[in-house]
C-alpha cells in the first residue's frame, strides 16, 4: 500500500533542513515557495519566514506582496505591519515605515477586542517604529515607542529592543540611570 505525502508538507521539512546550514537562502527560499504554492492553507507555515528571507535576500517587493495578501486574508494580523515597515526601513523609507505604524494602529481600533484585554495592536509595530525613530535620530520618540511595546507585552529578552538600547544607551552616549530600587530608568 502506497501513501499519499503532502507535497508542502514536504517541501516544509526540506526548508527546514535547510535553514540550519550555511549558505542556503536560495534553497530556504525555493522550498517556501513550494509550500505557497499550496495556498492559504499553508500561509501560517511560510508566510513570516519567506518574508523574512526576501528581506534578508533585499528582494523588499516580494516580502511586501506577502504582506499585504496576508493582511488581504487576516486583516487582524496586526504583527504583518512589522515586516512591512521592516521593508521600509530597510529601504531607507523612514516616513513610509511610520506611515505604516500608523495604518496599523487605525487596522487595531477597528478590530473586535475579547474581554480582558485592552487592545487589538501587536508589540511589534511600536518596537519597530522605535527602531525608525532611532535611526532618524528622534530618540525621544524611539523612547516613548519602545515604552508602548512593553505596555503591548513585550519583554526585555527580545533581542531588537537590545540592540535599540544598546544604540540609544552606548553609541549615543546616554545611559540610564538607576533609581533608589536599583531600576533602570531611561
Amino acid at each position: 500500500k502506497k501513501e499519499k505525502y503532502d507535497p508542502c508538507m514536504i517541501a516544509y521539512f526540506q526548508y527546514l533542513f535547510c535553514s540550519v546550514t550555511e549558505n542556503s537562502l536560495d534553497e530556504c527560499i525555493k522550498y517556501l515557495e513550494e509550500v505557497k504554492a499550496g495556498g492559504r492553507a499553508y500561509e501560517f507555515i511560510y508566510a513570516i519566514e519567506l518574508c523574512s528571507l526576501y528581506l534578508e535576500k533585499g528582494e523588499y517587493e516580494k516580502a511586501e506582496k506577502i504582506c499585504y495578501d496576508s493582511l488581504e486574508a487576516s486583516p487582524e494580523n496586526i504583527g504583518v505591519y512589522q515586516y512591512l515597515m521592516m521593508s521600509k526601513r530597510r529601504q531607507g523609507d523612514y516616513e513610509g515605515a511610520l506611515k505604516l505604524a500608523k495604518e496599523a494602529e487605525k487596522a487595531a481600533e477597528t478590530m473586535y477586542v475579547p474581554e480582558g484585554y485592552e487592545t487589538a495592536m501587536h508589540y511589534a509595530v511600536p518596537m519597530e517604529q522605535a527602531i525608525v525613530y532611532a535611526l532618524m535620530g528622534e530618540e525621544d520618540k524611539a523612547i516613548a515607542a519602545i515604552d508602548k511595546s512593553f505596555e503591548l507585552g513585550n519583554d526585555n529578552s527580545n533581542l531588537n529592543i537590545s540592540i535599540l538600547l544598546h544604540y540609544l544607551y552606548h553609541v549615543k552616549g546616554t545611559e540610564p540611570q538607576e533609581g533608589e530600587d536599583g531600576e533602570k530608568i531611561y
